[in-house]
């Protein structure tokens, strides 16, 4: 079985699609890493490697699968929507700039990554590939790192300039390790360096002082814990209770407080003596958006029912906050919805977001099928092929509780997820059907006669 899965794996590709796969992934270590920013960031190398990747899955066919998939016909129809709500924007130019140069882009990784890994071993080493490429980015974030006017770790540079931006490369750090540690068969020195990358990720995080960062944490972390057994799950409660401790001690002050203002913000009078004018200005801009999301999320909630069908346009809430705001007399925030389902409904029409659901229904539905086949097959990566699911099925599901408190919905974060797990489930799914399923039954030797005695023929008596 284990030749005939062999043989599916060469099957399944052609020199171009091979050589896709291979400018994919050297596109999504530099993504992932941002290492071209620090390095060379006059040489375009991810839009190089990219725009060859892609001409690569067109030239090998690659596109087929996908178009004919239903998550595939989804993005498509997610992604004309979003372009019919560009013009009747608040402002065209400025939908449409957001809608070619991030959404465009983002949903180019998803279909690179869908249309290239072709058999579960392409998955699993995209995983790799990626928690390689997000280690690389924990060490810039401890070398290149500050703190921002807010006291927020941020890098200097580039995307990651924004803490919630950085925040969300973390997740993805601490995700895809956590798959490396907890898959099968890794060895001591691996696991190791796994549980360190997560520790220094997770500290790096909370210096973000991202909130629904957080949230994706606390949520994830009873999923991935599920099914552990009890000695393994104390060894790890008393990890998690030493990282959180170390965290504490060396978070700075204005930080623990702002995640103490998520849900209630104290009077910023009752401590002011005690705090430096800095420590004060930080922990009155955490008190003040705690109080502006409860607002934003008031209007971002208007916005989608005057606008039901193809809201303000991509990327346009703060604009239209801004103009609403003046028309009644009060000052306009100029942010965002902090909230990706009121940002889409808000933004894109109430279709948009119905939309974004089935595509994150139609992720969970395959990672559910994956996990109830793989104990059932004989597949040789069925061990990595169930941790890899369980693994993206807790993300999503605590993204999915995530995302009411941060707005992301034009960020490749989601679009990587989402190739990863259609590569993975639907090219697990086919291996198993093309050998196990279509594989020539063995038929059992036919019962002896009770009246044959041994070494006679099995013959009926006439």
């Amino acid at each position: 079985m284990a030749a005939a899965y062999q043989r599916h794996f060469t099957q399944s590709l052609n020199p171009a699609l091979q050589l896709g796969f291979w400018l994919l992934m050297a596109y999504l270590f530099l993504a992932v890493s941002r290492t071209p920013e620090f390095l060379a960031p006059r040489m375009r190398l991810p839009l190089i490697f990219a725009c060859a990747g892609l001409v690569m899955a067109i030239a090998g066919g690659g596109l087929f699968r996908l178009a004919g998939s239903t998550m595939g016909r989804l993005f498509a129809a997610f992604t004309i929507w979003l372009g019919l709500s560009i013009p009747l924007s608040v402002w065209k130019g400025g939908s449409f700039q957001v809608y070619t140069e991030e959404w465009l882009r983002s949903v180019l990784v998803f279909v690179m990554l869908a249309a290239l890994i072709r058999n579960s071993k392409h998955a699993l080493t995209a995983m790799w590939v990626v928690a390689w490429g997000s280690l690389v980015l924990v060490v810039f974030a401890y070398v290149y790192g500050r703190l921002g006017p807010e006291g927020r770790l941020i890098l200097p540079i580039g995307q990651y300039s924004n803490p919630n931006d950085l925040a969300s490369g973390l997740l993805m750090t601490i995700f895809f390790w956590w798959f490396i540690v907890a898959s099968p068969g890794r060895s001591v020195i691996v696991r190791a360096l796994g549980v360190m990358v997560l520790a220094l990720s997770l500290l790096a995080l909370v210096k973000t002082g991202s909130r629904g960062a957080m949230i994706v944490v606390l949520v994830a972390t009873p999923i991935l814990l599920y099914e552990r057994s009890f000695a393994g799950l104390l060894r790890l409660a008393g990890l998690g209770v030493l990282l959180a401790v170390v965290a504490l001690a060396l978070v700075p002050r204005e930080l623990r407080e702002r995640y103490l203002t998520f849900f209630s913000a104290p009077d910023p009078e009752e401590e002011r003596l005690v705090r430096s004018a800095r420590e004060q200005a930080i922990y009155e801009s955490a008190i003040g958006s705690s109080e502006s999301r409860m607002q934003l999320l008031r209007d971002s909630l208007r916005f989608t029912l005057k606008n039901p069908i193809l809201g303000v346009g991509i990327g346009m809430f703060a604009v239209a906050e801004s103009e609403d705001a003046a028309e009644r007399g009060r000052r306009g925030m100029w942010r965002g919805t902090h909230n990706t389902y009121t940002q889409y409904s808000s933004e894109a029409g109430i279709p948009a977001l119905i939309l974004f659901l089935a595509i994150l229904f139609t992720a969970f539905r395959l990672l559910r099928r994956v996990q109830a086949e793989a104990p059932k097959s004989r597949h040789p990566f069925r061990h990595q092929s169930a941790a890899a699911a369980k693994m993206l099925r807790a993300f999503l599901l605590a993204t999915s509780a995530g995302l009411l408190f941060m707005h992301v919905g034009y960020n490749p974060l989601l679009p990587t997820f989402m190739g990863i797990v259609f590569g993975l489930s639907v090219s697990f799914l086919e291996e198993i059907r093309a050998v196990e399923r279509t594989a020539p039954a063995t038929a059992p030797p036919p019962a002896r006669p009770p009246w044959a005695p041994p070494g006679v023929p099995k013959r009926r008596p006439a």
